[in-house]
């Protein structure tokens, strides 16, 4: 497979994670009723990530139209995506106080998170400088689609955790 293909499957894979990210709204708005802080976070971290990918995996294929065969085609990307990765980690690091008093706020995905953002801003540090190949651009994609990927699975569990949780019917008696 190649590294064109590599990235319309890294695209294709984003849409379909902003897709099941406008479900996970539409299910969490028709149990709860509201949003708190950390869903909209949650929601916007998938979104943001996911059509950042998108976004990212066609710049190579709209640089190569006008110079191919060129280093820059994966050098440009490669800096531009370390460097919105870098200024995300930032943010990430500083939010992390804040979020820790939400209930239901589980830190193991943030430092998922914190850790694939260190591994994604070092293959694009190394490609810049020293490769300007296709596969660390690809690489640091797939490690910027996990982060939407793991925030999906944790909106995910914290609906199966509402879910089983006792309900008390009409007569007031718990239904499990």
């Amino acid at each position: 497979m190649d590294v064109q293909s590599l990235l319309v499957l890294l695209a294709e894979l984003g849409v379909g994670i902003a897709g099941f990210a406008a479900v996970a709204v539409a299910v969490a708005s028709q149990s709860s009723g509201a949003h708190s802080r950390l869903q909209v976070a949650q929601v916007n971290t998938m979104m943001f990530g996911s059509l950042g990918v998108v976004f990212y995996a066609l710049i190579p294929m709209l640089i190569a139209l006008a110079v191919p065969e060129s280093p820059a085609v994966w050098k440009v990307p490669s800096f531009l995506y370390m460097l919105s990765h870098i200024i995300f980690l930032v943010g990430l690091l500083k939010r992390i106080p804040a979020w820790r008093r939400f209930p239901g706020y589980d830190i193991r995905y943030t430092w998922f998170a914190v850790c694939a953002l260190l591994v994604s801003v070092g293959l694009n540090f190394y490609n810049v400088v020293f490769l300007g190949t296709g596969w660390p651009f690809v690489a640091s994609l797939a490690c910027g689609l996990a982060i939407p990927s793991s925030r999906f699975v944790q909106i995910v569990e914290s609906l199966w955790n509402v879910e089983d949780e006792p309900s008390a019917n009409v007569d007031g008696e718990t239904v499990e």
